[in-house]
């Protein structure tokens, strides 16, 4: 066996040794990446059904604008009409 072969098997198993010497930590930090992996992939679909929900939301918003424009438009026009009278009534008492 050459130096090379014998030192490469050397440093493959004092590696194997760490590993199986490190095993519990290595499970526990698997069973966690497996855990928030999960909860990512939760938080993907909740948040893409909030981003279907608020595209909806802002039709209804959109509907609910046009008919404020609307309303102060007409308010507007009222109120133009009411306050011409009390001018024309103000003019008359000076």
């Amino acid at each position: 066996m050459k130096l090379g072969r014998l030192l490469l098997s050397g440093i493959t198993v004092y590696g194997a040794y760490k590993v199986y010497q490190n095993r519990d930590c290595f499970k526990e930090n698997f069973k966690e990446t497996r855990s928030s992996f999960k909860n990512i992939k939760r938080d993907i679909t909740n948040i893409q059904d909030d981003i279907t929900l608020i595209s909806q939301q802002l039709d209804v918003i959109s509907d609910y604008k046009k008919d404020l424009t609307y309303k102060f438009q007409v308010f507007h026009q009222n109120t133009q009409s009411y306050l011409e009278e009390i001018e024309q009534r103000l003019q008359k008492w000076q």
